[in-house]
């Protein structure tokens, strides 16, 4: 209904800006890019919006042909002030923690990521009222003092959840800036040991970025793990946190059909790893569907997955 009002509007100037967005928050990328060059080239207030909307539309245009095959092991809600807490991380994985307690509670912390040899610290500290990611190394006589990680990293906007690989130089972080596809995106460089620098970030991709905020991607390579976390359809003080089995490579699902598209891009439908049943149904308040089950028969590395008594973790999945 009201996109249909949305679109018979005449007397609203800025109905096709507000129009696009909501085909936007839809998946429909390619109506909301028409709409948002068409506000484009008027003159009015929404113009600058609108064309960095549209690049974020021609952004998420391009993710949608390479959706990336995620074989979920759990996922659990949390308040997302304290999300990271549900990361089970082993030792030598290193350690997540949160800089700063916020004092309100619809406020994420900012993180930081401490290395296994606990030598060095990569975190997110605001500076003239924006996030920017930071890091400290270990000395003899205490830490270094903060220095910003690189220019080509930080951005105008906001940055935070750094994660490094034990490799030393692959980094995760996420950012509402380097052409984000909506709120915060998460990227990954890597160090150029030979001029000290790092690789222009690139985009993961769908399902785990969409045009919601998705931060903090983090992995056990020990365990085979991974974790990210996406307040899409969530409540205002929550995320969601998904967890899955790493892969060797991007394994992108190919000949989808546009019905399928969107529902392994939104998280409606992925893979779902259970030793316990040859299929899972998922819940939600509108209707029960079946998930795919991973064709893949290696399920060893469930053995180490730590399930805490107190934390009931359930497959969760929403239907818009």
């Amino acid at each position: 209904v009201a996109t249909t009002e949305l679109s018979r509007s005449k007397k609203f100037p800025q109905a096709k800006y507000y129009l696009a967005e909501m085909m936007y928050r839809q998946y429909n990328f390619a109506e909301a890019k028409q709409l948002y060059e068409q506000v484009a080239m008027t003159n009015n207030d929404f113009t600058k919006k609108a064309l960095l909307c549209l690049q974020q539309a021609e952004q998420a245009q391009r993710l949608m042909q390479a959706i990336d095959r995620v074989e979920v092991v759990d996922s659990v809600i949390a308040h997302k002030t304290q999300f990271f807490e549900f990361y089970k991380l082993s030792n030598d994985a290193g350690r997540l923690f949160s800089v700063e307690r916020p004092y309100e509670l619809t406020t994420l912390p900012h993180m930081g990521y401490m290395t296994q040899r606990q030598d060095r610290m990569i975190f997110s500290d605001t500076i003239n009222g924006q996030s920017d990611l930071f890091i400290s190394n270990r000395l003899i006589d205490g830490w270094s003092a903060k220095t910003s990680i690189a220019d080509n990293l930080n951005t105008e906007f906001e940055d935070n959840f750094p994660f490094l690989l034990s490799d030393g130089v692959t980094l995760y972080f996420a950012s509402q800036g380097h052409n984000s596809i909506g709120g915060y995106d998460i990227f990954v460089t890597r160090f150029n040991v030979e001029n000290n620098e790092y690789f222009a970030p690139e985009n993961i991709g769908m399902p785990y970025n969409s045009p919601a905020n998705d931060y903090l991607y983090a992995v056990d390579e020990s365990k085979k793990i991974g974790y990210w976390a996406t307040d899409r359809l969530q409540h205002p003080d929550s995320v969601i946190i998904y967890s899955f089995k790493i892969k060797e490579s991007v394994e992108p699902l190919l000949d989808l059909s546009l019905e399928d598209q969107l529902a392994f891009a939104k998280m409606q439908k992925y893979f779902l790893y259970s030793p316990q049943a040859d299929s899972v149904v998922v819940q939600d308040s509108v209707s029960q569907i079946p998930v795919e089950r991973a064709d893949s028969t290696d399920l060893s590395f469930l053995e180490h997955v730590e399930q805490s008594a107190d934390l009931n973790f359930v497959v969760s999945a929403e239907i818009v």
